[in-house]
């Protein structure tokens, strides 16, 4: 069922910081193959931008950020008003394909309002597609049903690369930071909504830390502004190191951050924007989730995820379960 098309309007409604990194194999795997399609971009992240900001060196040339839509587009319904419009905003008279990422019907109803050709979504059992999608997969994963679309839409196998290409001046910056002469593994410890009970329980987070610091040295990707946890690790590991702290305006970027975990034996982390980052580089990754991998983990073979059943569970998982779980699959 292969499609001529070109351009196609990915709606991300999720919109966070993770919810974009995520994208980003996805995003340069349509770059790479199918070069002539012109790939416009909304999310619902609060005017962020962050292909203009944080994420400004992941950006594509073919990538145009749709910035002139109502805050929360989709989220009101007088929002199906503005739907038709959106096309002429960029000279267009239909987008070619939408891909609707989320779920909620309303939201489905003002999306495809927007002039298009073709459309997916996997609302309601993928029923509003066009062409028809069956749910004979049954996927889960955001980017995964996306994919098994592509695959019968474009009529081609699709296998995304997440070791993503990081610039010589933040490579160098790493390296300077971490030089060769210690095994390293990098932690992630912080969540990034600070209102879901998602981080590993203290005490044992002290188990696990000093169990792996009998080989390697831990490096903690934990921003300044988290100033409780990196408290926390210093008073427990008055040696800690966080090389991010002692970087200028021109190194704060997620790219340093990539260069890094690849000088890593390893990462440890939990379900957070950070966890995505790591999946981009070419180190092995292992991320803690409270009850949604099936939904969010990297489609990455080396990047290993546990599973917890709820949020309770994740705050109270042992160190035990996760060094077990960390040295069975090194």
């Amino acid at each position: 069922m292969e499609k001529k098309i070109k351009n196609i309007l990915i709606i991300n409604s999720g919109g966070g910081f993770g919810d974009t990194v995520q994208f980003i194999p996805l995003l340069n795997y349509l770059n790479d193959n199918f070069p002539e399609i012109k790939i416009f971009y909304y999310a619902n992240d609060y005017e962020k931008f962050y292909f203009d900001n944080q994420l400004k060196n992941f950006r594509l040339k073919n990538l145009t950020i749709l910035k002139d839509l109502p805050i929360y587009f989709g989220f009101r319904l007088k929002h199906i008003f503005f739907s038709k419009k959106i096309p002429g905003l960029y000279n267009l008279n239909y987008f070619d394909l939408i891909i609707d990422t989320q779920t909620k019907i309303r939201n489905l109803l003002i999306y495809k309002k927007i002039p298009h050709s073709y459309f997916f979504s996997p609302t309601f059992n993928y029923f509003f597609c066009k062409p028809k999608f069956e749910k004979q997969n049954n996927r889960k994963h955001v980017i995964g049903r996306i994919i098994a679309f592509f695959e019968i839409f474009f009529n081609k196998e699709i296998k995304l690369e997440y070791n993503t290409k990081i610039s010589d001046k933040f490579i160098a910056k790493a390296n300077q930071l971490l030089p060769n002469t210690q095994k390293y593994i990098g932690l992630s410890l912080v969540s990034g909504h600070q209102t879901r009970t998602k981080e590993f329980n203290k005490i044992e987070l002290i188990k696990i830390i000093n169990h792996f610091k009998k080989k390697y040295t831990p490096i903690f990707f934990v921003e300044k502004n988290h100033q409780e946890m990196v408290n926390f690790i210093k008073e427990n590991f008055p040696d800690a190191l966080f090389p991010e702290h002692n970087v200028g305006e021109e190194y704060n970027f997620p790219d340093l951050l990539i260069a890094m975990s690849n000088l890593m034996e390893f990462n440890i982390t939990i379900d957070n924007g950070v966890a995505h980052l790591l999946s981009l580089s070419k180190t092995k990754t292992f991320a803690f989730y409270p009850g949604n991998a099936d939904k969010f983990k990297p489609l990455k073979e080396t990047f290993f995820g546990y599973n917890c059943k709820n949020y309770s569970e994740m705050s109270s998982l042992s160190a035990d379960k996760v060094i077990n779980f960390i040295e069975t699959n090194l």
